[in-house]
């Protein structure tokens, strides 16, 4: 199916106390000559200050149904000419902004796993990317899905990012991400979101090699001498940043 992004309703969450963001996004999307969008009042969130309570509000609206387009109020428009692009009739989700990191085997690192879509050099398949600043909802099933991912965190894991979920349950859906974003961010994230899917995520036998890297760092001595700690809880899984380099899979902290 065709995708004109001007034509599908979008949303964008903003803070009563980020007036500047506000119009900013509003210059984009009449610049960019979006037809139907609208605002949607942030919800505070004090004691993490993340966007995580604006999303469970906006996504448990009964009457919202797919296709929408939900953006966060960082957004900054990457000058693409393109504003039409072809999807797959079953896609449940088309991100218009990209990242470096993926989430795999409770690791975060840059390591996002696409597939390439045949006869379609615009967009690719993703498989557990972490971002949520520019997300086309094409299916009311991953939608719900999604929202489903916040009440966990709110409820049950406040101290977890919900994107670090979506990553985890994105394999079971289909979805799809432009392979030069549309949207990238601003502030701490831009250098992250402002990439090429193709150039920096990996795919096939590369995808396969750094998933069994990352399994054997899941039996690292480090996460056995935690394990030995903490025995109740082993085996004990190190949540941080891995970079791999071709040949060994390093810890570094974030």
């Amino acid at each position: 199916m065709k995708i004109d992004v001007r034509d599908i309703k979008t949303i964008y969450i903003n803070m009563n106390s980020e007036p500047k963001k506000k119009e900013a996004t509003e210059k984009i999307l009449k610049r960019l000559k979006f037809k139907d969008w609208d605002r949607f009042p942030g919800v505070v969130d004090k004691r993490f200050q993340r966007a995580i309570k604006s999303h469970y509000k906006l996504l448990s609206d009964p009457n919202l149904k797919a296709p929408f387009t939900v953006l966060e109020d960082d957004i900054i428009y990457k000058e693409s000419d393109k504003m039409i692009y072809n999807v797959p009739d079953n896609a449940d989700a088309l991100y218009l902004g990209t990242t470096t990191l993926g989430y795999i085997l409770d690791y975060t690192g840059r390591f996002v796993v696409y597939k390439p879509v045949p006869k379609n050099k615009d967009i690719v398949r993703v498989y557990n990317m972490l971002i949520a600043h520019a997300i086309i909802y094409l299916s009311d099933d991953y939608k719900n899905m999604v929202k489903r991912c916040c009440e966990y965190h709110l409820e049950e894991n406040p101290n977890k990012a919900f994107d670090l979920s979506v990553a985890e349950i994105m394999k079971y859906y289909k979805v799809y991400a432009l392979d030069k974003p549309m949207f990238s961010q601003v502030g701490q994230n831009r250098g992250i979101t402002n990439v090429i899917l193709t150039q920096t995520g990996i795919t096939g036998r590369k995808a396969n090699e750094v998933y069994g890297r990352l399994q054997k760092c899941r039996i690292s001595a480090n996460e056995n001498n935690l394990s030995a700690r903490f025995p109740r809880f082993a085996p004990f899984r190190y949540n941080g940043m891995k970079i791999i380099d071709g040949n060994h899979a390093q810890t570094k902290n974030t």
